[in-house]
């Protein structure tokens, strides 16, 4: 019998069920029974704590029949249904969470998860290869009881669950203290694409962006549209501009793409007075104000990036070159 790296049965689609994420609007594909309870209560802090599934790509990840990344044989969790990635493509694996999720958001799950008692794992907390996106059935001893448990409404001792329906009051996630000096914060990476994601807003409106970088560069000339077809002008763009950069050729805008690729893809340093969509790349990495124009805001912002990313002294200089791009990106 196929077990998954927990020790579950796998590749059993009669073991999978689909359910709805509590208070939203989602669905996802699990293993039936305590396994769906944990995993659906640590969903539902996600959407309900975190940030909303309900909004840009539809890449809440459940049941999938393959092995662990990078394994040939071993069977991933997700092939008995005993996983569960949430806004997958906006915390991509082997991407440092604070620069998608933040520390505050990391300090809520830190502090959620010791309440599961091991049986949920959170990719985000790897000591290796992090998984931002990625929750899990680790240990089964108390897989039962803990699922027992959370259809009485509770978790924990005056900490409510989110599978009975009942009314949960939700606190805003806090923004992380400042430092006294030299302050830091970690960059945002744009959502990860690829040929023929569907187009719903989420996804539309950063295939423009690309495509506006790529025409900006010259590598394209379509309708700037939103619309990333396998094998047609904006992939055959975007692997021309991985080709000159040096990036890997595949057609896919992930973190290397975004951020040493379409970031520089006309000016070799971006920097106070330069202007059009390579700037809105980097002011979203940056999290400032998307105007395009490069000013003493987003110059500020990114200084406190390079911080974050171990940059010192005269590097910190508030520009945007190879150096900061590859560290953002890795």
């Amino acid at each position: 019998m196929a077990t998954s790296q927990n020790g579950l049965s796998a590749n059993d689609r009669s073991l999978i069920a689909s359910f709805v994420i509590p208070g939203s609007t989602r669905k996802i594909a699990l293993r039936k029974g305590p396994v769906s309870v944990v995993l659906l209560d640590w969903l539902g802090f996600w959407h309900n704590e975190l940030e909303p599934l309900d909004t840009g790509q539809l890449d809440d990840w459940g049941y999938a029949e393959r092995t662990i990344r990078g394994s040939a044989t071993e069977l991933s969790n997700h092939a008995s249904g005993s996983a569960g990635d949430a806004n997958a493509l906006l915390h991509p694996l082997g991407v440092d969470p604070r620069k998608t999720l933040g520390d505050a958001k990391l300090a809520r799950m830190r502090a959620r998860l010791p309440l599961y008692e091991g049986v949920v794992r959170s990719g985000a907390f790897y000591t290796g290869r992090k998984d931002g996106m990625h929750g899990e059935i680790d240990k089964l001893a108390k897989l039962a009881e803990l699922a027992a448990r959370i259809n009485t409404g509770w978790l924990a001792p005056g900490v409510r669950s989110y599978m009975t329906g009942a009314p949960v009051v939700v606190k805003p996630v806090p923004a992380a203290p400042a430092p006294s000096s030299a302050p830091s914060r970690a960059p945002r990476i744009p959502a990860f694409i690829a040929p023929g994601h569907p187009t719903d807003p989420g996804t539309v409106g950063w295939v423009k962006l690309a495509q506006s970088c790529l025409a900006e560069a010259g590598l394209y000339s379509g309708a700037v549209d939103g619309v990333m077809s396998p094998g047609r002008g904006t992939e055959r763009a975007v692997r021309a501009l991985q080709g000159r950069k040096g990036l890997t050729v595949d057609g896919r805008i992930g973190p290397q793409t975004w951020c040493r690729g379409l970031a520089l893809s006309r000016e070799a340093i971006v920097d106070v007075g330069s202007k059009g969509a390579a700037v809105e790349v980097v002011q979203n990495i940056a999290g400032v104000r998307l105007d395009r124009e490069f000013g003493p805001m987003t110059r500020d912002a990114l200084k406190e990036v390079q911080r974050f990313e171990g940059l010192t002294g005269g590097d910190v200089d508030g520009r945007y070159g190879p150096e900061t791009a590859r560290r953002v990106a890795s």
